[in-house]
């Protein structure tokens, strides 16, 4: 697959059919040509191996429902093409589930709700890490530490493990979506020094989302923490 997605091939695996539909518009605009879904995890491994496609983006809430997921441990070795690329979709992205999917394969975890420009970064940075230098948040705060992509191509699976583990847990860290919950990373280390925080931000159905103008609330923009 080029650098320009040109003629890219994507399976996605959703159970919700609208999260599946806004993702396939945001693939064709991304260059994706060739793109199947499902809403069993199954199928779209099955089909992910007969195209040999270049992703397969699988909600990881969907996939936890199914039997192979639970069973087989890293789905990437066990069934997936080399050339094919695991990204898990994730509401609440706690340290468990986010350590879970990556147990599971996965060669990143993007949360919902998240960004156009976010998913295309995310693409390109996977397909080829050396050309970016860094991984932000969509809101960036000053104090960030801004964590490097690994380039190196002989580290071990475990450092690889590690080196996801810590981007990820400083994505939740600075993330403006989950600072006040407890489950996450940010939110246990805010309530050990100040104690129980309320809720501020109540998901909606889809998730906190506003429209692609600004005007009105709905689910048609996403942000990658």
């Amino acid at each position: 697959m080029s650098q320009t997605l040109n003629d890219g091939a994507a399976v996605l695996v959703d159970q919700n059919a609208y999260q599946q539909k806004m993702l396939r518009s945001l693939l064709h605009g991304s260059g994706f040509s060739r793109i199947a879904e499902f809403n069993a995890l199954e199928e779209g491994l099955n089909e992910a191996v007969r195209m040999s496609s270049d992703f397969l983006f699988a909600d990881f809430d969907t996939a936890q429902s199914s039997e192979m997921m639970r069973c087989n441990g890293d789905l990437r070795k066990t069934f997936l093409p080399d050339n094919t690329n695991l990204i898990f979709l994730m509401k609440h992205p706690t340290r468990k589930r986010v350590e879970t999917a990556i147990a599971s394969g996965a060669q990143w975890i993007i949360s919902r709700p998240y960004s156009p420009a976010s998913l295309y970064q995310r693409i390109h940075a996977t397909l080829a890490p050396q050309s970016v230098s860094s991984i932000k948040p969509d809101r960036k705060r000053p104090e960030v530490d801004v964590i490097e992509l690994s380039t190196s191509q002989a580290e071990t699976e475990e450092e690889r493990i590690e080196h996801l583990l810590q981007e990820m847990d400083s994505l939740l860290k600075n993330s403006p979506y989950f600072d006040a919950s407890s489950e996450t990373i940010a939110g246990a280390a805010n309530n050990d020094a100040r104690g129980p925080q309320p809720n501020k931000h109540k998901p909606s159905r889809w998730g906190e989302a506003r429209s692609l103008s600004g005007e009105t609330e709905s689910s048609d923009k996403f942000f990658l923490p």
